[in-house]
């Protein structure tokens, strides 16, 4: 059943059953480990804010901020000069580990603010602002999933994950859910939030094809426009040769990534980098990925010819995402995870087993990326095509009442 059907069947049949909250809690406790034993290895290796391991609280938070100082400063240009990068964030921060700046121009309209704060504090201000985004985004998906508390969208499993990288998975995921609540009502919003998405642009994969599906014109035209004019500011604010390096530099960088086993790999969901962790041969990585990939694209659409709403497709096209890209990070699974829990808690009482453990599965994924170190088997995949196939048995097709009703956060 879609989102709003089953909450007007609640209010029929008075409140259902949900998991209780102890059970909530001691699940997100245990599928989190491997988060708590990251945080535990950081501050018992900490030295200020500077780690033993070769990085900083925050990890890549540290991108962000030092891409904010490089505008402030006006060194622009050596934001994709990865050499340079690296000699200057050495510089600010002592000796870490190699990172380097992979967000598009448009995205030092955000970061700027952060380079003239000291680093504790922007880091700080970066974790509860884009926290506090994402629970207000969340809202309008959780006041139709009865018992299911606000602040457990605050700790998922992604959630942690995300906290502890110091990435922008609150912030991409805001923009997701702000986006998709708003479609229907309010198109032109929607289309904003559409294009702000293109902070990251990769992970926005599959809302062009659903709107154009829909026929919501006028959101992709908003987006469309809006993106343009992010890249026309951005450009005539920083240089237009940072997007040519961007379009250049850092996408063949980044496919370079995924030529051989890295030790990052634990952090992706994505069935070719599990297989290629576990040993297997690029080849059969890659058929592999791209059998997942259209299998997950393939229940998208099933589920949009359906008819299944813009609130109940923002997680299904997200889980599909991640199966679908082979280069993606769980730190940004924040949507998948809470689409799994506000699953759970509105048909717990009536789920058969293997959906229960699927939809569970599906919640804890961002997690189970790490258990590729113990059992050398790409888990995490293919719990999230189970879970991806519970979530489309549960999703019936939208009426005009439901659409009517369709909420939208204030």
């Amino acid at each position: 059943m879609s989102l709003i059907t089953n909450k007007l069947a609640n209010e029929k049949q008075g409140t259902k059953r949900t998991p209780p909250l102890w059970f909530w809690l001691l699940l997100t406790a245990l599928g989190s480990v491997p988060s708590i034993q990251l945080f535990a290895q950081d501050w018992a290796g900490h030295r200020g804010t500077y780690l033993i391991s070769g990085h900083v609280w925050g990890r890549d938070f540290v991108n962000v901020w030092t891409g904010g100082r490089l505008v402030l400063e006006g060194r622009s240009p050596m934001i994709y000069a990865v050499a340079d990068y690296v000699a200057y964030l050495r510089s600010l921060v002592g000796p870490v580990e190699p990172h380097y700046y992979s967000y598009p121009p448009s995205s030092l309209f955000l970061a700027a603010p952060f380079g003239l704060l000291p680093y504790s504090v922007a880091f700080a201000i970066w974790i509860g602002g884009t926290l506090a985004l994402f629970l207000w985004a969340a809202r309008p998906y959780i006041r139709i999933t009865p018992g299911f508390p606000i602040l457990l969208a605050a700790i998922t499993p992604a959630a942690l994950i995300n906290i502890w990288a110091g990435h922008y998975g609150f912030l991409i995921g805001a923009l997701w859910l702000a986006c998709f609540a708003r479609i229907e009502r309010q198109p032109t919003g929607a289309g904003i939030f559409a294009a702000l998405l293109t902070i990251k642009p990769h992970l926005g994969l599959l809302l062009p094809p659903l709107l154009m599906a829909r026929r919501k014109w006028r959101t992709i035209a908003v987006a469309a426009v809006a993106s343009i004019a992010l890249i026309l500011l951005s450009g005539l604010v920083f240089g237009f040769d940072l997007w040519v390096e961007y379009a250049t530099k850092v996408s063949s960088f980044q496919a370079s990534l995924l030529e051989r086993r890295k030790a990052f790999f634990v952090l992706m969901p994505g069935t070719f980098t599990g297989i290629r962790f576990s040993g297997g041969s690029g080849i059969a990585a890659w058929l592999a990925h791209i059998c997942v990939a259209l299998v997950s694209a393939s229940i998208v659409w099933r589920a949009e010819r359906k008819g299944t709403s813009f609130m109940d497709l923002a997680f299904i096209s997200a889980t599909a995402t991640f199966l679908i890209l082979p280069y993606a990070f769980n730190y940004d699974m924040t949507v998948v995870s809470l689409g799994f829990a506000l699953m759970l808690f509105r048909h717990w009482e009536g789920l058969p087993a293997w959906q229960r453990a699927a939809l569970i599965g599906g919640y804890l994924s961002p997690q189970i990326t790490f258990l590729i170190r113990v059992f050398e088997v790409p888990l995490a995949p293919a719990v999230l095509l189970i879970g991806l196939y519970a979530q489309l048995r549960l999703c019936a097709p939208e009426t005009q009442r439901e659409r009517e009703l369709s909420p939208v956060a204030a």
